[in-house]
């Protein structure tokens, strides 16, 4: 889920709308949102955690990602997507009961249904 950045040390106007993220860091507070705008939903991305989400150094993990790919000889009319591999920096982990509201929310844009209706 993409992270918004807010004003720093200031408690935004709808707290408690379970959309932001408060993170400790040097003395201070940044405060960010899941949601840009008002009422529209979070912009997210899948990624693959490797052996199995298990970090590897200190917080530490593998992530891949699928990104556009152009080989040669594409005439860019055709998609090509490759899985990508990073590797990640945690620098935080959420409480547990903070981390079910977010996944609430983001469930609501994963579980769109796709139908369109025909009309007779």
């Amino acid at each position: 889920m993409k992270l918004h950045p807010l004003e720093k040390d200031k408690l935004p106007k709808y707290v408690q709308r379970n959309g932001h993220i408060f993170l400790k860091s040097d003395g201070s507070v940044d405060v960010f949102t899941v949601i840009k705008e008002a009422n529209a939903m979070p912009e997210l991305e899948v990624f693959y955690a490797e052996n199995k989400g298990i970090f590897h150094g200190e917080m530490q993990l593998t992530v891949s990602r699928a990104e556009e790919f152009q080989p040669d000889g594409n005439d860019g009319e055709t998609k090509v997507f490759i899985l990508n591999r990073h590797d990640v920096q945690i620098i935080a982990h959420l409480r547990y009961e903070y981390a079910l509201n977010l996944i609430h929310r983001l469930g609501g844009a994963l579980t769109r249904v796709g139908l369109d209706f025909a009309g007779n």
